[in-house]
């Protein structure tokens, strides 16, 4: 009766973890889509010569919060957006805009990243501002070397939060080695506390790490499948363990009941014994 109980509950585990890992698996799948992109058919609205970046990223903010999403999408939007809003008068080239605000493939505050790190000042209008006001000019170049100096730490803190995000550790590193080097460089010029412009902003291996980052989705998945196949092993491993450990228990079970009519009987020979002995005398 206990060994059948320890076999029920064993079961039972096993199945509590495994709906478990499958709701994770569906949620999570589901939350990346919204995490890294959305889709082509939302209406960019941009008018022509509309340069206005802010307004952009402050439509992604609206879909972020309606559709409670979080993670490296909402955090990038949200520095980003504190930088801005600073000094609206700071515009991006309509060529670029487009392209940001199109809401294909990645978000506009991950595309804006991306050409903040490949096309740097490129992307930026020249600031407007009256002869006599040069506090508007220095206000706004300072901004932009700014939001270009922070860029590679925020690439580095979207990176490691969407490989937070996966179910296996590394799962970007190994399916995207570029990445990986990436943060490696990032990291000893961190320790050493040194600039590496060139390092930092090497533009092939950005545009690398951006292009494989388009399958992010699928990446996902295979490192779900090896978490799966991971944590039923160590299913089958416990149940191995479980019915080892059943198997000791009924062994000591049976000897233990072997064991007693045995004490039994030596105790009936010492009786005879004790018995036989008076007559011998």
């Amino acid at each position: 009766m206990h060994n059948k109980k320890t076999h029920f509950f064993i079961i039972l585990i096993i199945f509590c973890i495994l709906f478990i890992l499958e709701v994770a698996t569906s949620t999570a799948s589901n939350a990346t889509v919204t995490t890294t992109y959305y889709s082509s058919k939302t209406n960019n609205n941009i008018k022509k010569n509309d340069t206005n970046i802010v307004k952009c990223l402050a439509k992604e903010e609206n879909i972020i919060h309606k559709n409670k999403v979080n993670g490296p999408i909402y955090a990038l939007n949200k520095e980003l957006l504190n930088e801005l809003v600073i000094d609206e008068t700071i515009s991006i080239k309509e060529i670029y805009l487009k392209k940001i605000c199109a809401f294909k493939e990645f978000s506009p505050s991950v595309l804006l990243l991306q050409h903040l790190l490949i096309d740097g000042k490129n992307i930026f209008n020249e600031v407007k501002y009256k002869p006599d006001d040069f506090s508007a000019k220095s206000r706004a170049t300072y901004l932009i070397d700014n939001l270009l100096d922070m860029a590679p730490n925020l690439f580095v803190n979207y990176l490691m939060e969407l490989q937070n995000m996966t179910p296996t550790m590394n799962c970007l590193e190994t399916r995207i080695p570029e990445l990986g080097s990436y943060l490696r460089n990032y990291q000893h010029l961190e320790d050493e506390d040194i600039s590496g412009p060139k390092i930092l902003f090497d533009v092939n291996k950005i545009k690398t790490i951006f292009e494989k980052l388009k399958n992010f989705d699928k990446i996902f998945k295979e490192c779900t499948l090896i978490r799966k196949k991971e944590l039923n092993k160590v299913i089958d491993q416990g149940l191995i363990q479980g019915q080892d450990q059943s198997q000791a228990q009924e062994q000591q079970h049976d000897q233990k009941q072997g064991q007693t009519p045995k004490l039994e009987s030596k105790n009936t020979n010492s009786n005879n014994q004790k018995n036989k002995s008076p007559r011998k005398k």
